[in-house]
This record gives C-alpha cells, sequence and structure tokens, in this order.
C-alpha cells in the first residue's frame, strides 16, 4: 500500500528520476522472468501464472484461467478501499494496523499490463530464486487452521486475504516486497519503506521495461 504522507515527496523523487527504457530486451530462456511495477499507489510482484505449481501452492486454484498474478501488500482496510480515503492511509501509517494480501489475476498480454504502470522492472531470475519468492508469499497468508482467510473478493479476480505482519510507517508495501527479494538472494536493504527508495534498487539488477515520463 502506498504511504500518502510522503506521497508528495516520492512523486518528486519518482517523477524527476533518470528510470529510462531498455532499447533490447534479451531473456535467458533457462530463467523465469518476474516484474515489479508501480501503478499508482499500488507496488506488487507480478509472476507468470505458469510458473506457479498449483499443487505446492494452493492460492494458484483461484487464478488457473489467468496469464499473470499480481502479488501486494498492504493495511487491510485502506487496500480494500475502492477510492483512495485520507483519514484510513493516514492511520494505515500512523499506527500499527492489520494487513491483507492482494492477489490479482491478470488476463491481459504481459506487454499490455505492463503499459499501465508507472514503471516496471523485469528481474531474470532462477527456478531456486522463484521457489524462495513464492515461499515468502506464502508463508505471508495468515492461516486457520492450515486454511487461508479471504477477506473480500472483486469480480472473480481480486482478492484479499488476512496477511501476517502489522502496516506501518517504517513496515509498507515495500519494505515487504524488499523483503521478499532478499529472500530470493538479491543483494537489497529490507529497511526500505519508500517506493522510490525500492526501484533505485531494483534498477541495478534489474531491466526497466516501461516507464511513465509525466
Amino acid at each position: 500500500m502506498f504511504n500518502i504522507v510522503i506521497f508528495p515527496i516520492i512523486f518528486f523523487f519518482f517523477n524527476s528520476s533518470t528510470f529510462t527504457k531498455s532499447d533490447t530486451v534479451l531473456i535467458n530462456r533457462e530463467l523465469h522472468e518476474i516484474f515489479l511495477i508501480k501503478q499508482y499507489w499500488h507496488t506488487a510482484i507480478v509472476i507468470h501464472s505458469k510458473d506457479i505449481d498449483g499443487s505446492k501452492y494452493r492460492f494458484k486454484k483461484f487464478f488457473e484461467d489467468h496469464r499473470l498474478i499480481d502479488f501486494g501488500w498492504g493495511d487491510e482496510v485502506f487496500y480494500q478501499l475502492p477510492d483512495f480515503d485520507l483519514y484510513f492511509a493516514a492511520r494505515a501509517i500512523l499506527k500499527p494496523t492489520s494487513s491483507t494480501l492482494r492477489i490479482e489475476g491478470i488476463n491481459l498480454s504481459k506487454e499490455l499490463f505492463l503499459q499501465y504502470s508507472d514503471i516496471a522492472v523485469r528481474l531474470s531470475i532462477t527456478e531456486s530464486q522463484l521457489e524462495n519468492i513464492l515461499n515468502f508469499i506464502e508463508n505471508t497468508f495468515y492461516k486457520n487452521s492450515d486454511e487461508y482467510v479471504l477477506l473480500n473478493s472483486i469480480a472473480d479476480k481480486i482478492f484479499f486475504f488476512k496477511a501476517k505482519g502489522n502496516y506501518h510507517l517504517f513496515n509498507t508495501c515495500n519494505t515487504w516486497l524488499a523483503e521478499c527479494l532478499k529472500q530470493a538472494g538479491f543483494d537489497i536493504s529490507t529497511n526500505i519503506i519508500l517506493t522510490e527508495q525500492l526501484f533505485r534498487e531494483v534498477i541495478k539488477f534489474g531491466e526497466v521495461i516501461s516507464v511513465k515520463n509525466n
């Protein structure tokens, strides 16, 4: 979930950054590709549905018919609101609040979907790294008797599950994503709280494939 209190700061840095779109796309066919994206206040990790073993990761059953799966973590209340709400955004960062894991199935091609992102960075990862990332996501679910706790769903494509951890100023969606990449072996700080911080780190070992220059 995006941090509204520091949004003006992030907006300034993000839009004054020197991110550039690569002219050449090279993919090692032995590797998997994943994406880190920012879309408005939403930051997430996006994985090809075909790369996820549904027999091991049971959340896959909700997204069997989708091409991509978008994973984000944030404040339980604010993240589920259909529109931006300043009160709940401030509440989310001013004190520790319960969290949710937001998972969305995407049926668009990756090229079209990534066009909607303010920035999208592709990472090429090994099978082992992919498994570490998926295990990290799996361990984020709060479970009741080993079952996921579904909080809400929208149009059978966006699902909100109860998640572990409290959301607050020093533990944001960006922190969660940094911890996810750290588990996969990437050299990244887990003290990240700002979107700008996250993407400045990620482009060191990823490839910017989509960016909006406002």
